[in-house]
């Protein structure tokens, strides 16, 4: 019996449109007209049925195309070899849980079975970064005396940088620009 070939993408007009007008807040914030009648909006339709139409196309490529399609870009064949996948698993109880190798697990409907054992310890981890915080003046003669009381020289408040140690936030909408929100362009986390 053939293997049926996998679909490339199989995103339709109206998963394109939706997703498309949801990266509008994301780059362009101040356009706020997402009706039938703007013009922008139009385009974005026009642009999602001419994807859909091309993955359309895509996913009609036959074998041997996509054969010699992967042969001009180096990429040769590779034998048959067994999925490998990532699982999130939740401990909510206080002591540690032992799950044995060839425990079944589900992606949906197909089965996979774990080549290891692992021990879920009960752990709860989170995630900060330093959020540069404003200098203020009046705190100033505050931390000359703190480096006065173990330097010889008053520190150069000129490079000094106040920061609050603040969590990250996994429902944030915005996400956080790491490199430009944080002091040291770090992640810490504490487990």
């Amino acid at each position: 019996m053939p293997l049926t070939l996998p679909t490339l993408d199989d995103r339709r007009f109206a998963e394109l449109r939706e997703e498309a007008l949801a990266r509008i807040p994301v780059h362009t914030p101040e356009w706020t007209n997402f009706n039938a009648s703007d013009p922008g909006v139009t385009l974005i339709e026009v642009f999602a049925f001419l994807t859909e139409s091309l993955l359309y196309r895509a996913n009609q490529i036959p074998e041997r195309n996509r054969r010699a399609f992967l042969r001009l870009l180096g990429v040769p064949l590779r034998p048959a070899a067994s999925a490998q996948g990532m699982v999130a698993l939740e401990n909510r109880g206080r002591s540690t849980v032992t799950l044995n190798a060839g425990l079944e697990l589900r992606a949906g409907e197909v089965p996979f079975r774990t080549t290891r054992a692992l021990d879920a310890l009960p752990l709860e981890a989170r995630v900060f970064y330093k959020r540069a915080v404003p200098f203020d003046p009046a705190i100033a003669a505050y931390y000359e005396d703190l480096y006065a009381s173990y330097q010889r020289e008053p520190p150069d408040l000129a490079t000094l940088q106040l920061y609050a140690t603040t969590p990250l936030a996994p429902g944030d909408e915005r996400g956080v620009d790491v490199t430009a929100e944080s002091v040291d362009g770090c992640l810490l986390y504490t487990s």
